[in-house]
């Protein structure tokens, strides 16, 4: 089953839960203040080989929301791959989680005053790639399992990221958890909690009055 939107369409699709393999959803919206499920009706795929690709240009956007079904938002099973695209001014991406081993989750905010509430990895072997370009950009990552990876870059100035990335309770141990976080630019801030063993955060600021935490622990 493939679903192709666009934001006409959107309002027949984000509420629908995707349950058989192999299936594929792209939404696409131009404009401002658009969005891409909600509280009571979560954009989710649940099984294995899902594509999702959400592309939102405009300002005011927003990808998921808050409330009780905040957390269903997302892809739960084996191999997902998710891309985000967001171009604009005050965009949002409020929370979004894979769920089983092999995702990959990559994220492109472009514009000032953006926000990635909170992405998260729960499993093994996924990657996570986020670019935010712009000014006053904010994000929050999450990773729990093995071998993950998730590499940063924002890209302007006064921009924060947090990290947290390893093992956050039982059977969820990181092996060789790598974090890379790259800010070029003036008045940034960086946060890194890595806990497990084998953990690697390569943090780079250029530019001006930037400030990085950083702290690894063996649980």
């Amino acid at each position: 089953m493939k679903l192709f939107a666009t934001a006409a369409a959107l309002a027949a699709l984000v509420g629908t839960a995707a349950l058989a393999d192999n299936n594929e959803l792209f939404v696409t919206q131009s404009g401002n203040n658009n969005v891409i499920g909600n509280a009571d009706q979560p954009a989710t795929q649940i099984g294995t080989q899902n594509d999702a690709t959400f592309v939102q240009s405009g300002n005011d956007n927003s990808i998921g929301d808050v409330g009780p079904n905040v957390a269903n938002m997302g892809q739960r099973g084996f191999k997902h791959t998710l891309e985000i695209r967001q171009s604009g001014n005050r965009n949002k991406t409020i929370r979004y989680t894979q769920t089983g081993e092999k995702n990959d989750m990559s994220i492109r905010q472009t514009g000032n005053d953006n926000q990635l509430q909170l992405v998260m990895q729960r499993g093994e072997n996924n990657d996570a790639d986020v670019v935010q370009s712009g000014n006053d950009n904010r994000g929050f990552a999450v990773q729990v399992g093995k071998s993950n990876v998730l590499d940063v870059v924002q890209g302007g100035h006064r921009n924060d990221f947090d990290i947290n990335s390893g093992d956050f309770g039982p059977s969820n141990g990181c092996i060789s958890c790598d974090v890379v976080l790259r800010q070029p630019g003036n008045d940034n801030y960086a946060n890194v909690l890595q806990s497990g063993t084998n953990q690697m955060a390569n943090i780079s600021q250029s530019g001006l009055n930037n400030t990085v935490y950083s702290s690894q622990s063996a649980n």
